[in-house]
């Protein structure tokens, strides 16, 4: 479906295929996208696809790293 480039400083660090309709981010296994660091949610954040814009949209679940 899509594809998510991670950066740093401008520099390309990888690059992840999303393949979903809903892609979870945090520091849960759970997630589809596991992020180890504890400033980090268990489910920091959601990559969503927007069939009327035809677009991927991230929505921050606005928690803070102790949820």
């Amino acid at each position: 479906m899509g594809k998510l480039n991670l950066q740093k400083d401008g520099a390309m660090i990888r690059q992840i295929n999303i393949r979903k309709a809903l892609t979870t981010i945090g520091r849960s296994e759970k997630c589809d996208l596991p992020v180890d660091n504890p400033g980090v949610s268990r489910v920091h954040c959601q990559i969503q696809f927007d069939q009327k814009l035809r677009t991927y949209v991230l929505h921050d679940n606005g928690s803070s790293p102790e949820h």
